[in-house]
C-alpha cells in the first residue's frame, strides 16, 4: 500500500518540485492533501489540487509530512504539528530548516519519529556520475571542488559535503570567494554570485581534473543531450542515463543558459529528480539528508555572511552545549 503524505505549503517550491516528485511515484506515495495558510486551488502538471487551511490538518493516518513553508512561519507550524501528535510521523522539512536566529526552536523537531531535510542539491544526478568517476580514481585523490557561479549559500555548503563528508571545520569569505574545509578532508571553493545558466563545476584531484568548464587538459563532465533534452550525464568515461520517469521530471535547460551547456543549466530538473530519489529512499526505509548536517550548513553560511570567517567550536555551533545556549539567547533577543 502507498504511504500517505501531507504537504504543508503551496508556493513555487511545492508546485514545481514537491508535487511533481510525488506524482512521479504514485505507486509508493498517496497524497493525503495539501495545507497552507489559505484555502485555494493550484494546478500541477494539468492536475487540479485543492489546498486546505492548515488549521484543518489532521495527522491521523499520515506517514510523512513534507514541510515547505515561509521561514518565519516554521516555529509556529512545528508547534502545531507537535500538538497534533507527531510521534508516528516522519518529517521531511525544507531548507534551511530554521534560520540562524530561530535555532532556539530546534527542540520543536523532537516529537517526530524521524526528521530529514529536503536538501535535494546533494542528490543531483550529475553528481552521481562525477562521484563514480572520482571513485574509479580517474583523477586521483579528490582534493578540491570549485563551484564557479554554481552554488548558493547553505546549498553550496551541502553540495560540498556530497564529496567531503562530515562537518565543516573552518571557512572564510574574501570578496566573492568562499573557501570551506571539511572534516572529511579537502577544500570547497564557491565563487559568487550564483548563476546556474552559466555555472561550472571543477573537481581537482591529485592526478587530474574533471570539469564542465574550459580546460582542454581536463576530463569532460557534462549533460548527455538528445536534441534539446538531457537524458543523462557523463564524467570522463562514465555515462549514467536517467530513467524515463526522471527524463520527464528533468525538463529543459534554462532559457538563457550559456553554450556549451554545463550540468548546472539543468539545475531545476536535477533538483526535482534529487527530491524524487529522496522520497524513494524514505519509502524503502532509508534516511536521507541528516538534520545535523543541515544545521551545520546554516551555521557556516551565517558566520561567513556575518563575520566572513567560521571556525567550528563549542561557542559557534548549537551542537555543543554552550553554542546551543547562545542560539537560544539569540532567539529571545530576536523576539521569536
Amino acid at each position: 500500500m502507498p504511504a500517505r503524505v501531507a504537504v504543508l505549503g503551496s508556493g513555487k517550491r511545492v508546485q514545481q518540485a514537491v508535487l511533481p516528485a510525488l506524482f512521479s511515484q504514485r505507486e509508493s506515495w498517496e497524497l493525503a492533501g495539501v495545507w497552507a495558510r489559505t484555502e485555494k486551488r493550484i494546478s500541477v502538471g494539468g492536475e487540479e489540487v485543492a489546498v486546505a487551511p492548515i488549521e484543518t490538518l489532521d495527522l491521523a493516518g499520515i506517514d510523512l509530512v513534507i514541510m515547505t513553508v515561509a521561514k518565519p512561519a516554521v516555529p509556529a507550524v512545528l508547534a502545531l504539528l507537535g500538538e497534533l501528535g507527531a510521534k508516528d510521523v516522519d518529517l521531511l522539512i525544507d531548507t534551511p530548516v530554521l534560520v540562524y536566529k530561530l535555532m532556539g526552536h530546534l527542540e520543536r523537531l523532537a516529537p517526530f519519529r524521524n526528521v530529514w531535510v529536503a536538501e535535494d542539491t546533494t542528490r543531483l544526478p550529475a553528481f552521481d556520475a562525477a562521484a563514480e568517476a572520482i571513485e574509479s580514481a580517474a583523477i586521483g585523490q579528490l582534493q578540491r571542488v570549485v563551484f564557479e557561479h554554481a552554488a548558493w549559500a547553505y546549498h553550496g555548503v551541502a553540495m560540498g559535503r556530497r564529496f567531503f563528508p562530515g562537518p565543516v571545520l573552518s571557512g572564510r569569505r574574501k570578496g566573492t570567494r568562499r573557501t570551506l574545509r571539511y572534516e572529511g578532508g579537502g577544500e570547497v571553493v564557491i565563487h559568487d554570485p550564483r548563476d546556474y545558466s552559466r555555472g561550472r563545476v571543477r573537481f581537482e584531484g591529485a592526478d587530474g581534473v574533471l570539469t564542465d568548464g574550459e580546460d582542454p587538459d581536463a576530463l569532460r563532465f557534462g549533460p548527455v543531450l538528445d536534441g534539446a533534452g538531457c537524458t543523462g550525464f557523463h564524467a570522463g568515461t562514465i555515462v549514467q542515463q536517467l530513467s524515463p520517469t526522471e527524463r520527464e521530471l528533468m525538463g529543459p535547460a534554462y532559457e538563457d543558459a550559456v553554450a556549451p551547456l554545463g550540468v548546472m543549466a539543468f539545475m531545476e530538473g536535477m533538483k526535482r529528480i534529487g527530491l524524487a530519489r529522496m522520497l524513494a529512499d524514505i519509502q524503502r526505509g532509508h534516511g536521507v539528508y541528516a538534520l545535523r548536517d543541515a544545521i551545520d550548513d546554516t551555521v557556516v553560511d551565517y558566520h561567513l555572511d556575518r563575520f566572513r570567517r567560521y571556525r567550528r567550536n563549542r561557542f559557534t555551533h548549537p551542537e555543543f552545549g554552550m553554542g546551543r545556549r547562545l542560539t537560544r539567547v539569540l532567539t529571545r533577543i530576536a523576539g521569536e
